[in-house]
C-alpha cells in the first residue's frame, strides 16, 4: 500500500493544524498519475499547488501559474483533477486539531493523546505534548495502517519542506516505539518533491481544503462539508467517516479523553 499525507498549518501557533492524504495500492496510483498528468499538460500548469490554486492578487487576479486560467477554465481544470481523485481507488484519510482547542488542554492530557504510556499509574514513555501536529499525524497513520491486510506495508511520502521533514521522521519514530498492534504494517517514509510526484499534489488539495473547512467551524460549529463542494468531491472514496476524517475540536477532544479522565483523574492535572 502507498500513503501520500501533506500538511496545512503545523507552524506553532497555528489555528488548525491538518494532516491529509490518500492510500491506495500500487495499480490505482499508477492509473491516477496517468490522469492527473495528462490534466495538467492539458491545461499548461506544470504541478498543482492548492493555495497558489485558490489565490488572488491585490488585484483580485489569479497568480501564478494560472494567470492563463478564466474562470470557466479553471472551474473545467480543478473538476477534472477532483474527477481523477473520484474516479481512481485511492481512499481519504486525514485528521485536523484545533490549536487553541489543543493548548488549553493539561500536560498529562496532551501526553495521553500523543501515545504516552502509562504504567502503574504513571507515564512511562513522554508522547508529544508540545507538538499539535502529532495528534492528527498519528490519527492518520493509524487509520492507514489499520486497513492494511495481514504482512502487507503501508509505504508513506510526505510532501514536507526539510524542516518539517524532520519533525515528521520524529514522529514517526516515536509511533514506531509505541509497539501497538498496527504498527506492524507500518513500512518505510520518504520525502519526495510533489513536482516530480504528482499524489503528492492531490495530498496536497485535500490538505488545503480541510483546513479551510476546519477554519470555518472555527466560527461556525454547525458548518458541514456539504458548504465545501471541493472537499466533499475529495472526500467520495471516504471508507469510515466517523474515523478516517476526524476534527479535533472542543467536543471531540474531550470524548478522546473521556476513558483516561476517569481512570486516571489524578494524572489529568
Amino acid at each position: 500500500m502507498r500513503v501520500y499525507l501533506d500538511e496545512s498549518g503545523i507552524h506553532d501557533g497555528a489555528d488548525i493544524c491538518a494532516i491529509a492524504g490518500y492510500f491506495g495500492d500500487q495499480l490505482a496510483w499508477e492509473e491516477f498519475e496517468g490522469e492527473w498528468r495528462s490534466t495538467l499538460k492539458e491545461f499548461g500548469v506544470p504541478e498543482f499547488h492548492a493555495k497558489c490554486f485558490w489565490a488572488r492578487d491585490k488585484k483580485g487576479q489569479r497568480v501564478s501559474p494560472y494567470t492563463e486560467l478564466d474562470d470557466a477554465r479553471a472551474s473545467m481544470f480543478i473538476n477534472r483533477l477532483l474527477g481523477t481523485i473520484k474516479d481512481c481507488r485511492i481512499y481519504p484519510v486525514g485528521a485536523a486539531v484545533v490549536g487553541n482547542e489543543w493548548r488549553s488542554l493539561s500536560e498529562n492530557e496532551r501526553r495521553y493523546l500523543t501515545g504516552a504510556e502509562i504504567k502503574n499509574r504513571k507515564f512511562g514513555t513522554s508522547g508529544a505534548p508540545s507538538k499539535s501536529y502529532f495528534l492528527p499525524f498519528l490519527q492518520a497513520v493509524q487509520r492507514v495502517a489499520r486497513y492494511c491486510r495481514n504482512n502487507e506495508k503501508a509505504h508513506f511520502f510526505f510532501g514536507l519542506d526539510r524542516t518539517f521533514s524532520d519533525y515528521a521522521c520524529s514522529c514517526y519514530q516515536d509511533i514506531l516505539r509505541l509497539g501497538t498492534g498496527w504498527s506492524s504494517s507500518l513500512g518505510p517514509i520518504q520525502f519526495p518533491r510533489s513536482i516530480d510526484v504528482t499524489p503528492l499534489q492531490a495530498s496536497d488539495l485535500l490538505a488545503y481544503q480541510i483546513y479551510k473547512y476546519a477554519i470555518k467551524r472555527l466560527s461556525h460549529w454547525d458548518h458541514t462539508t456539504e458548504s465545501h463542494p471541493e472537499l466533499e468531491s475529495a472526500l467520495t472514496r471516504l471508507k469510515d467517516p466517523d474515523n478516517d476524517f476526524k476534527l479535533f475540536d472542543k467536543r471531540s477532544l474531550n470524548a478522546a479523553l473521556e476513558q483516561f479522565r476517569k481512570q486516571y483523574p489524578d494524572l489529568c492535572s
